[in-house]
C-alpha cells in the first residue's frame, strides 16, 4: 500500500523549494524505518553522496532519482500549489 504525501508550496522558486522538502520527508521516513542511508543505496540507483546531499536538502533532486526513492519507499507524491 502506498503511503500519501501531500506538499504545500507557494514560494518562487517551486523545484528546489520540492526537492528539498521531498529529501527532507525521504530522510525522516527513512529514519522512521530504520533503514540505513547503505541499504537504500544498495537497494536503489542511488549514489550514497546523492542520497546524503538530497536528504540535507544540499543538492537537486533528479527525476531518475526521485522515482528510484519514491518507488523504494512505496510513496505516491501530490504537491499542492496554492495562490494567495
Amino acid at each position: 500500500m502506498l503511503e500519501k504525501v501531500t506538499l504545500q508550496i507557494t514560494p518562487k522558486d517551486l523545484q528546489t523549494t520540492i526537492g528539498r522538502t521531498l529529501g527532507i520527508w525521504l530522510l525522516m521516513i527513512r529514519s522512521q524505518r530504520n533503514i540505513s542511508r547503505e541499504q537504500v543505496c544498495r537497494e536503489t540507483k542511488v549514489n550514497f553522496k546523492s542520497l546524503e546531499k538530497i536528504e540535507s536538502g544540499r543538492a537537486a533532486i533528479t527525476n531518475m532519482d526521485i522515482g528510484y526513492l519514491l518507488d523504494y519507499y512505496q510513496l505516491n507524491v501530490s504537491v499542492v500549489l496554492e495562490a494567495r
